[in-house]
């Protein structure tokens, strides 16, 4: 019988969720830009704002290997 995420442990979750960090990839910063151009093509009908944010933005820090942009459409709210 499987748990409900809500009643599991800090533990549990920590187990099935485990947070792996690595070392800075100096290649994280030609993806994000490659897939920051790739968002601002399929977007360009909403003139969006893209940043390449958190870990894998900060060159020589331990990051989790997941490359995170935000990108913001001018004029619109959630």
């Amino acid at each position: 019988m499987q748990k409900a995420l809500a009643d599991m442990t800090l533990q549990e979750l920590w187990d099935l969720f485990p947070v792996i960090l690595t070392p800075h990839n100096p290649q994280w910063k030609a993806w994000a830009a490659a897939e920051t151009e790739h968002l601002s093509t399929v977007l360009a009908d909403f003139s969006p704002v893209t940043n390449h944010i958190e870990s894998t933005a900060i060159p020589g820090i331990l990051a989790k290997p997941i490359i995170d942009i935000l990108v913001e459409i001018p004029g619109h709210s959630t």
